[in-house]
């Protein structure tokens, strides 16, 4: 019963990411929104409104830079992936690409590291879990799934003030390249769901679609597949770095 529960999990993670959401990658994020701007369950955000991702420098002080912006146009409340292709090849060269932060409208998340060196070795964050609270059609928080439910140790990213457990990372010399064929794809790539009311009143659901949720379960297996199956899916509907 809990291998038939695993595979119908994982599937689920599978189907989710094939919504990945079309953008522009010469859009600038320049968000100005309106405090009463309100989301309705199942529109597609427009141009005032974009998912923006910023790529950028955290300093040893936590003060980030932004050098990278990108705008993604996904409906609200579907559970779905938003992906940078090519941004481990990139990233990885690049100094000033160490961590990211999203905004939506009024909202707007934590800086989380992309990438850190610990113990002599680079680690990169194959995927997050962003979660938008929304109430009544009002933007409220931005809050990532944090946790390292399938890692311990150095590939465990934590907060350096309290020791919270923020997310798993995966060795450089394991994430995939063309030339090595490893199975962990390290591109950026962040799993958005919904949590809330709409302006409607009708409640949002696809926040229990994330990782968290299946605890119980074989996490290293649904994590597996989540890091993976960005693999599978059709370039066109990503961006490119």
């Amino acid at each position: 019963k809990n291998e038939r529960m695993i595979k119908s999990l994982s599937l689920l993670l599978l189907c989710a990411a094939a919504l990945c959401c079309c953008v522009s990658a010469a859009d600038p994020c320049g968000l100005n929104p309106p405090a009463s701007a309100t989301y309705t369950q199942y529109d597609r955000l427009g141009a005032s409104q974009p998912v923006c991702v910023m790529i950028g420098w955290l300093s040893s002080s936590n003060a980030f830079t932004v050098t990278r912006k990108v705008a993604f146009y996904p409906e609200v409340d579907e559970f779905t992936l938003l992906e940078l292709t090519r941004s481990f090849e990139n990233f990885s060269a690049d100094s000033n690409a160490t961590a990211v932060q999203v905004q939506i409208g009024t909202g707007v998340s934590e800086v989380r590291r992309y990438r850190w060196t610990s113990g002599g070795t680079e680690y990169f964050v194959p995927f997050y879990t962003l979660v938008a609270s929304v109430d009544d059609g009002s933007m409220k928080t931005l809050l990532w799934d944090d946790g390292c439910l399938s890692c311990s140790g150095d590939k465990c990213d934590k907060d350096a003030a309290t020791g919270k457990e923020l997310t798993c990372g995966t060795a450089k010399s394991e994430c995939y390249t063309a030339s090595n064929g490893k199975a962990t794809d390290c591109n950026l790539k962040i799993y958005l769901g919904w949590l809330g009311t709409d302006s409607n009143e009708h409640y949002f659901t696809s926040a229990g679609r994330r990782l968290s949720r299946f605890r119980q379960y074989s996490l290293n297996t649904l994590y597996s597949n989540a890091a993976e199956t960005s693999k599978q899916q059709n370039p066109s509907s990503v961006v490119s770095i």
